[in-house]
């Protein structure tokens, strides 16, 4: 939802500033119990700031020859191995953006590293990058998550758009596009979500005042707010993740999404026929099947209310499911796979934004009170506001896109190169790198 709501205009995005936190901030920012220390969030928010240039990098940047005589070949980059990586992951942290920092700081903004059976280029300069997708075929192809896959593959589900590539992923995307990702489209999805937040405010209001002024694992809450808001979008109905008393299977969904996003990263350092036989695969399975069974369940019941309509002679009425049940564009197969994967995007980015929103305007309190202004300015009292007065409030916007900026809920993307003789950074790669 934080993606079409910053879709509705472009706008420079403000930079916020970075400072230390004050310890605690992990009640407000993440979902862990354990106060942070003061060295440990100023350590972290150096690294963050290294990651985004405010303080130089200690390697060079790789420069672009001038001529082709001076390519070089991939196989000269310097990078960890994949015992290091191991030991990061499952040792000393998992924080995989704080591994991409410390790799840029020792290596530069390219270098080269193994996970599991892949090789992979990391590339952590904005020239390089836009090199790279300056050069993308027709269907950009992406890392195989084949851990995503593996998954779908044993329980024979559909891929999703972010687990297919190619011509097929073009094909689902044109259609999933459609009442989703357009601007234009989003003004059927104000009133409903109008309400969602409205019941957020409720809940937050009620909580804070049984506990003494506080709203302890904010986190959780934003994770019930954004699975509300993303399935009545989805499935045009409530679930009532807003009530006050939450339904038990809306917790077990949000346990199963962390879990997914938690050992994904594991499960790509452990090879299949190791991973197979241990009982975190099963746990990870375990949570996918949460995942996909609360979708298929919710599509069924959506099917069985279409044919009821379609048999009585009455015209259909609803907005994204039933457009995908009734368009006959996508077999109820491949819709079962889309669905759970749009569940999951839906959940983690608004949360994850939300989360860090609200972190930066508590440590910054004169752009608290700028957006507080422009806000009431926009919208004065209880007025619940419309896509004319959304497209007023550009500092809200800015904020909103700086944040994802600075904390995307992925902390990478990927591309496989699938034409030889790409070149980046002066370094030509061949077919099959995964950059």
């Amino acid at each position: 939802m934080a993606a079409w709501w910053t879709r509705v205009t472009r706008l420079r995005p403000l930079s916020l500033l970075l400072r230390a936190a004050p310890p605690g901030f992990a009640r407000v920012a993440g979902t862990g119990t354990r106060s942070r220390s003061w060295t440990e969030t100023r350590a972290e928010t150096r690294a963050l700031r290294w990651a985004h240039g405010s303080v130089a990098p200690v390697a060079a940047p790789v420069a672009a020859p001038r001529g082709a005589e001076h390519s070089r070949s991939p196989d000269e980059l310097t990078g960890p191995s994949f015992f290091t990586i191991i030991y990061w992951v499952l040792c000393r942290n998992n924080n995989a953006h704080l591994l991409q920092v410390e790799c840029k700081n020792r290596y530069g903004p390219m270098w080269k590293s193994k996970f599991g059976p892949y090789m992979v280029i990391s590339v952590a300069d904005a020239d390089l990058i836009e090199q790279v997708i300056r050069q993308e075929g027709k269907y950009p192809i992406r890392f195989d998550m084949k851990n995503w896959t593996d998954y779908r593959d044993l329980r024979g589900y559909a891929y999703g758009p972010f687990t297919e590539n190619g011509s097929k992923w073009n094909q689902l995307r044109s259609v999933l596009n459609q009442k989703m990702l357009r601007p234009r489209d989003m003004v059927a999805y104000v009133k409903p979500i109008n309400e969602v937040v409205t019941d957020l405010l409720a809940r937050l209001h009620m909580l804070s005042a049984s506990n003494g002024g506080m709203v302890n694992n904010l986190a959780n809450e934003f994770y019930k707010f954004a699975f509300e808001g993303i399935s009545t979008v989805l499935f045009e109905k409530r679930l009532g993740c807003l009530e006050q008393s939450v339904p038990e299977e809306t917790q077990v969904f949000i346990d199963a999404v962390r879990t997914v996003f938690i050992h994904s990263e594991k499960m790509a350092l452990i090879p299949k026929w190791i991973r197979m036989i241990l009982p975190l695969w099963k746990h990870y399975c375990n949570a996918w099947d949460v995942i996909f069974s609360f979708g298929m369940k919710e599509i069924d019941k959506k099917m069985i209310k279409i044919s009821e309509m379609v048999a009585r002679g009455e015209p259909l009425e609803g907005e994204y499911l039933t457009y995908l049940l009734s368009n006959g564009k996508l077999t109820e197969h491949e819709i079962h796979g889309s669905i759970a994967e749009l569940l999951m995007a839906g959940i983690d980015t608004t949360s994850n934004t939300m989360s860090w929103v609200l972190y930066h305007l508590s440590r910054e309190p004169h752009l608290q009170e700028r957006l507080h202004q422009e806000v009431e300015g926009v919208c004065p009292g209880n007025t619940i506001p419309n896509v004319q007065d959304l497209a007023k409030m550009s500092f809200l916007k800015a904020v909103i896109k700086e944040i994802l900026r600075l904390y995307p809920v992925v902390p990478s993307n990927s591309r496989l190169i699938v034409e030889g003789g790409t070149k980046v950074g002066g370094y030509v790669f061949p077919k099959n790198v995964n950059v």
